[in-house]
């Protein structure tokens, strides 16, 4: 009994030794963290994150980049509007203005309006717009394109749906009379 307690006691600091052993090695094995390396003295540029210290760091850039990203598309957006010369450092796949072939000027457009109102100056002269060409056009059937519009209509009306406010002109006296 007492060499087996000798043993146990043996195998318990033997095991002992070990943990220590493999604790050691553990502690030892695990990278310094940034704030170690600073109280180690180790130089700025030499400084190595891992870890949840690197994750941290990660997020941090690229939210920051992000933000930045945001905040300047802006200005870089008008400068490379405006400022032709932006524009050559751009790709030329990537170069996507518009050019006017020939606009309208401001001249061009008033001798189109006046020659438009011209044409039916003499439209009206020649009688096309007497009332009875205006009889021979039926607005509202031209209004209604088809039979299933105008059954949609007359279920709105039956429903209420037609009208600007669901309640009758009766309630809304009611209502504003209190």
């Amino acid at each position: 009994v007492e060499y087996s307690h000798q043993v146990m006691r043996l195998f318990v600091i033997i095991n002992n030794a070990a943990d220590r052993l493999l604790i050691k090695r553990f502690a030892t094995s695990r990278p310094p963290s940034y704030k170690e390396q600073v109280a180690q003295g180790v130089p700025f540029g030499k400084r190595k994150i891992h870890g949840r210290e690197q994750q941290i760091a990660l997020q941090a850039v690229v939210g920051l980049t992000m933000f930045v990203g945001f905040v300047l598309s802006p200005f870089l957006g008008k400068k490379l509007a405006t400022d032709p010369s932006y524009r050559t450092m751009l790709p030329k796949w990537y170069d996507f203005t518009v050019t006017q072939e020939k606009g309208t000027t401001r001249e061009e457009f008033q001798e189109m309006f006046i020659e438009l109102q011209k044409e039916l100056h003499e439209r009206a002269i020649r009688g096309e717009f007497s009332p009875e060409n205006w009889k021979k056009i039926d607005w509202y059937e031209e209004a209604t394109v088809s039979s299933s519009s105008t059954a949609a209509a007359s279920l709105a009306a039956e429903q209420g749906w037609d009208k600007v406010h669901p309640l009758d002109d009766e309630d809304l006296s009611e209502e504003s009379d209190e």
